[in-house]
């Protein structure tokens, strides 16, 4: 009986575990946004969010940890890599984040609930009004080390931290009206973009658009499967027996 206790973790020791776990998690996000930032061409499969799910699964079984495992700070972090990752991949991994948070969790850190509406605004084109939040968002300055440290971690905005996150978010917004519209106008698409018209006509080389040659207010985009109208074709499939019925009844007219 005393064997099998002891094989059993104790609440302590199964705490410390997570809280080392968290440790290397957080270094190794740190270690893969920093490879992102270096340059917007870096693969997606540069963050590699696979520790920080199995952490947050390790989590969602200790519920009642004390103090909380991942720490506030650490969901912020997490949310805000997942995102980088997902408009670099168009993948889910914020969403998957989301599902292993319990909601106590994702909402006790203050500034995890701006990096979820900011999610939000993305995922449902919202493009001006996300560029009018960015400047808001803030997730703790990398390095960090979370609890036990005495100190909280400082704080600094979302685009600073992870400088390959703004022209990650514009090539992800141009692809999604790219396979939207075959023309828009230059002034939209630069809200779109938070570009002015200037920086606009110069970024449209980069995703493979011009400016239409008999107007140059407006901006022609490749045609692509998804943007290009389709004829609809009705079917209707009529048996034989039907048919004869309905010439039966047109012959007794």
């Amino acid at each position: 009986m005393a064997s099998q206790q002891e094989q059993q973790p104790q609440p302590q020791q199964q705490q410390q575990e997570l809280l080392l776990d968290e440790l290397r998690v957080v270094a190794h996000l740190a270690a893969s946004a920093s490879a992102s930032a270096s340059a917007t061409t870096t693969p997606a499969s540069a963050i590699d969010m696979r520790p920080a799910l199995a952490l947050l699964r390790r989590c969602a079984a200790a519920r009642d940890a004390s103090p909380p495992c991942p720490s506030p700070h650490a969901v912020a972090l997490v949310l805000a890599v997942a995102l980088l990752h997902d408009v670099a991949a168009a993948d889910c991994a914020f969403n998957h984040v989301l599902c292993l948070l319990s909601p106590a969790a994702s909402f006790s850190c203050p500034r995890a609930g701006p990096v979820i509406a900011l999610s939000r605004l993305l995922d449902n084109c919202r493009f001006v009004q996300f560029w009018a939040a960015l400047p808001s968002v803030s997730v703790p300055a990398l390095p960090f080390a979370p609890p036990p440290a005495p100190l909280d971690p400082a704080y600094a905005p979302l685009a600073s931290v992870f400088p390959a996150f703004v022209p990650r978010v514009r090539a992800f917004i141009a692809a999604i009206v790219a396979v939207t519209y075959q023309q828009i106008p230059l002034s939209l698409l630069a809200e779109y973009l938070n570009l002015s018209s200037d920086e606009t006509v110069a970024y449209l080389p980069s995703i493979g658009c011009s400016l239409n040659p008999d107007d140059k207010s407006l901006v022609d985009f490749p045609l692509v499967v998804e943007n290009t109208p389709k004829p609809a074709v009705v079917k209707e499939n009529i048996r034989f027996d039907q048919l004869s019925k309905i010439i039966g009844v047109s012959k007794a007219f």
